[in-house]
């Protein structure tokens, strides 16, 4: 049975329990996830998750910055749950068009049936083209460990190519309209995901936190093998080759006010841990980097080891109970 909320409207669910919460902390700055349990840095947390969604509808220059979430600041107030506001937030900003698919979930475990803590947005990837119901389907590990912490989710897809990064920015400013200030909101996302939803924070400065796991930053030198090639080759028919830049966070690391989560994998055949370190350098307040050692557990294009993927969890949960409600 899922913990979800159907964002068409009506009662709120009864939702299920299970998945429990685990806090940690320590170290500082970058962290190379080794074979053992390693101390999490000062800017990452812990956790684990469970359970599942509902689905609704269809279809610059870089330089540090001392990042404090505008979202995080403002005085916290209790989030919004009610699906047919959420719904007509998301039908304004689409211009009463069909929205792409999004699918809403409540807190799940031992918070099930509690006011959640905060929203999280989650952005799948697919490398700006491969959309649709399967790619958010792809995403429900990821917002299930978010709705155990105890918070509601958006999962959401988004148009191919150039359009994505204005679709989820309209998809988080119908979270943020919904809301209101004060509530936290949060965005998550996997490889192209975790690009669209740095762009997001960058272009809106209450974002309170992003996790980018595997997201490329720097588009103009996303290459190097075939298969970075071929990735690289993906954002210039998505941007255009003049438009990298502009869409690259790296570049646009001045306007990034949320907290950053940055985690790759050291085997990443696809997008490499120097992209990562790219947005590090340039924005090096606010921001851990984990690199995760390969192993046998899932993750964003190369798999980790259990302990690195302990670690960046971990990471996660540091963020959900400092900006968590």
């Amino acid at each position: 049975m899922c913990g979800c909320m159907s964002a068409t409207g009506g009662a709120l669910p009864t939702l299920p329990s299970s998945a429990t919460a685990n806090v940690a902390a320590g170290g500082g700055g970058e962290v190379a996830a080794t074979g053992s349990t390693a101390a999490v840095p000062t800017d990452a947390q812990a956790t684990l998750g469970a359970s599942n969604l509902t689905s609704t509808a269809a279809t610059t220059a870089g330089g540090a910055t001392t990042a404090t979430a505008t979202a995080a600041a403002a005085p916290k107030k209790a989030v919004n749950t009610d699906p047919k506001q959420l719904e007509a937030a998301i039908s304004k900003q689409f211009g009463g068009a069909a929205a792409p698919e999004h699918r809403v979930g409540l807190p799940t475990g031992q918070f099930a049936g509690q006011a959640p803590k905060g929203v999280m947005m989650v952005v799948h990837g697919g490398g700006w083209y491969d959309v649709g119901s399967a790619r958010v389907t792809s995403m429900e590990a990821d917002a299930a460990r978010w709705q155990a912490r105890g918070w509601m989710t958006v999962n959401v897809d988004y148009a191919a190519g150039g359009k994505s990064i204005a679709d989820v920015t309209k998809f988080y400013d119908a979270i943020r309209q919904s809301q209101g200030a004060g509530v936290p909101v949060g965005a998550l996302g996997s490889s192209a995901g975790g690009q669209l939803a740095l762009m997001v924070a960058a272009k809106r400065p209450d974002v309170a936190f992003v996790v980018s796991k595997a997201g490329a930053t720097d588009l103009a030198n996303l290459k190097g093998t075939a298969r970075q090639d071929q990735e690289g080759a993906k954002a210039v028919k998505a941007f255009g080759a003049k438009g990298l830049a502009a869409n690259s966070p790296v570049a646009q690391a001045g306007s990034i006010k949320a907290e950053l989560l940055l985690a790759g994998s050291t085997a990443d055949p696809i997008v490499p841990t120097s992209q990562q370190d790219a947005l590090k350098r340039a924005r090096p307040a606010n921001t851990t980097l984990l690199k995760l050692q390969p192993g046998t557990t899932a993750f964003t294009h190369a798999n980790v080891s259990a302990a690195s993927f302990a670690q960046y969890d971990a990471a996660e949960d540091r963020l959900a109970s400092k900006y968590g409600i």
